[in-house]
């Protein structure tokens, strides 16, 4: 978790597609959850590896935490300039908003420490590589019983020294 923010992987050219498929493929074998890329997503020079770890987490999370054996995962993505802003929306069980900002916190979880499935370390890594690292921002909109949406901002260009930093008002 300490480096996660601090981490530097090497920029490479990434099928932002390809590497959904790659994750699909990994996090779900027996095709369970219909993961589709609702637009044609971009092909860009970034941190792969960075890139990579986001999406498994957030695809991985809307697969861990949905309430059926079987769901739908939509990757959508909005061109914003300097940033492309993707999004992960799940049909799953949604999340309260009391707990939006706590799920974003290191070892904290939703479910029962008992039963849980969870470190509570995966999205407090995700925060930290898109905010600290990427200079991105990340939120969700989500109700209890209607599904969850996670956004997050993705610089464009990562040549060499930091991204831009995004401003989301």
């Amino acid at each position: 978790y300490s480096r996660a923010g601090r981490c530097y992987s090497e920029v490479s050219e990434v099928d932002t597609k390809a590497l959904i498929q790659d994750i699909s493929e990994t996090l779900d074998p027996n095709h369970n959850y219909s993961i589709n890329c609702t637009q044609a997503l971009p092909s860009f020079k970034t941190q792969k590896t960075q890139l990579h770890q986001v999406f498994s987490n957030l695809i991985g999370n809307s697969i861990k935490h949905h309430h059926h054996p079987k769901g739908k995962i939509d990757i959508g993505v909005r061109d914003l300039g300097d940033f492309y802003e993707f999004s992960v929306a799940d049909d799953g069980p949604g999340i309260a908003m009391e707990n939006f900002d706590r799920i974003f916190q290191i070892f904290q979880t939703l479910e029962n420490n008992h039963h849980s499935r969870s470190t509570g370390i995966g999205l407090s890594i995700v925060k930290k590589i898109v905010e600290s690292r990427c200079g991105g921002k990340i939120w969700l909109k989500s109700a209890l019983g209607k599904g969850t949406i996670f956004f997050f901002t993705w610089p464009k260009h990562m040549i060499g020294g930091n991204p831009p930093i995004f401003n989301r008002s």
